[in-house]
């Protein structure tokens, strides 16, 4: 979403899948003029489960377009863990085109941090290590089997860690972890909160299904008209 203090160079752009109507062969940096030096925001997860598609990554990147990671609701995407986002972004580009192309780990590590900060309109005190910058900092634990032996860092992070060696997490220099433990709230007494809740949830919820179940068939039908509806693009796979 747009802030009023965007510019229009600054503000994150949703990825429109008319952009990538032109054939397969069609100069790369032409398809996407609108989008050229301008940020973007992906979320891998939700895009992933909800079949909204692969965009074609290589594309974008060769076009000069800069894009950020992020995630979403937990309802779509499960979880909101940006090692997991990094990896599903080279795994997203690697089945963007059939051709080899570059590694994509840094260019996953560097959406996750530089490419999240000009997303936001930030580049002047986020998304790097930098004297002025704010203090948003993860410290992981290097003796982890995920960075043993320690070969390529970014690979490594990027293709293996899942947050399992986050040791500390400060956010604007304040510590919000602190040897795994989280500083801000007593998490023990939030766990045993939200087990008490949930066995109301689970009730409520199969309330709702048994009322709604009914409606299954006719969504199903929805869901499938959409699909077949030729919108003269394969979303499922660029060819780009």
């Amino acid at each position: 979403m747009c802030g009023p203090g965007l510019t229009s160079r600054q503000r994150p752009t949703a990825w429109g899948w008319r952009a990538s109507r032109q054939r397969p062969g069609a100069n790369r940096s032409a398809r996407f003029p609108r989008w050229a030096g301008r940020p973007r925001s992906e979320r891998n997860e939700p895009d992933g489960r909800l079949k909204s598609g692969i965009p074609p990554i290589h594309a974008i990147q060769e076009a000069g377009v800069s894009f950020g990671l992020g995630g979403d609701n937990s309802f779509c995407s499960d979880a909101q863990n940006m090692f997991q986002a990094m990896k599903l972004l080279t795994s997203m580009a690697a089945i963007s085109r059939v051709d080899p192309g570059p590694d994509q780990a840094d260019q996953a590590w560097r959406a996750a941090t530089r490419g999240g900060a000009h997303a936001l309109g930030s580049d002047d005190d986020l998304g790097q290590i930098k004297v002025g910058f704010r203090g948003d900092l993860v410290t992981l634990d290097l003796s982890n089997p995920t960075f043993v032996p320690l070969n390529s860092p970014v690979r490594q992070l990027v293709h293996t860690e899942s947050g399992r060696a986050v040791t500390d997490v400060f956010v604007d220099s304040r510590v919000v972890i602190r040897n795994r433990v989280l500083t801000t709230i007593d998490q023990r007494a939030l766990v045993e909160h939200v087990a008490e809740l949930a066995e109301k949830y689970r009730a409520d919820f199969e309330t709702v299904k048994a009322r709604t179940e009914h409606l299954r068939p006719y969504l199903l039908e929805a869901h499938h008209r959409t699909w077949n509806t030729d919108v003269g693009l394969n979303r499922l796979f660029t060819g780009a």
